[in-house]
């Protein structure tokens, strides 16, 4: 997903279950003067922002600032937040038909997936597709983990300050409220879920032996090498 600036000529490519609710609503508050308020209206907050700021026809080679998350969180936040937790959250279970299911045939759905569709998962879910799929050598690769200081050394330095405002606001924000017990230490990786199920949800590394490790970076090994994680560490 991208969204472009017209002001200052660079476009902000993000990705589903990497911070995109964040990230939407970062570059419609730095960029609101961009839209006319009539517009602002239409757009269901933040979630339509690419109504508001479209490509230009030529944008191949514009400045580019990608927006990623570390794969092995973003895997456990796909399986609690759209494959499981509950009505409001787990449409891409229901969509493959789950009711229940572990975390462990979560990623082996990924695996099968992959093997058949390859790097075109997006055309699956586009919670699935891998952050990678259009990546450039030339973007500027921003982690979600580190966003505040890693953002602000890419963008246009006019926007620093509006960015600098904005996360000092941050704990007001709407954000995806998933129910974490990060004091959690048990491994549930092969542990069935309920798909309505809403949490508790254990700290991400409990989903986590060797062996899913082994079949997550088979999934995503592009993304692990293009945005430089390490697929041997899970990271605080």
């Amino acid at each position: 997903m991208e969204v472009y600036s017209k002001y200052h000529h660079y476009k902000l490519r993000y990705h589903a279950k990497s911070g995109c609710t964040l990230v939407r609503q970062l570059f419609l508050e730095i960029h609101g003067d961009e839209v006319e308020p009539k517009v602002k209206e239409t757009l269901d907050k933040w979630h339509d922002i690419q109504l508001a700021f479209p490509l230009p026809q030529q944008h191949v080679n514009l400045y580019t600032i990608n927006v990623v998350r570390n794969p092995y969180k973003r895997v456990v936040s796909m399986f609690v937040n759209r494959i499981c937790g509950g009505p409001k959250n787990n449409m891409v279970g229901k969509k493959f038909g789950f009711t229940s299911l572990s975390f462990y045939q979560f990623v082996m759905t990924l695996m099968e997936l992959k093997m058949f569709k390859g790097n075109l998962l997006g055309l699956v879910d586009d919670h699935i597709v891998p952050q990678s799929i259009n990546f450039a050598k030339s973007d500027k690769v921003v982690k979600l983990e580190n966003i505040e200081e890693e953002l602000g050394k890419v963008l246009p330095p006019a926007l620093v300050p509006r960015m600098e405002a904005f996360f000092t606001r941050k704990d007001t924000l709407w954000k995806n409220h998933t129910n974490y017990d990060d004091e959690s230490v048990d491994f549930v990786g092969t542990k069935p879920f309920s798909i309505d199920y809403e949490g508790p949800w254990p700290n991400y590394k409990c989903f986590y032996n060797e062996d899913l490790m082994f079949l997550v970076h088979r999934v995503y090994a592009h993304d692990f090498a293009c945005f430089g994680y390490d697929p041997n560490v899970l990271e605080p």
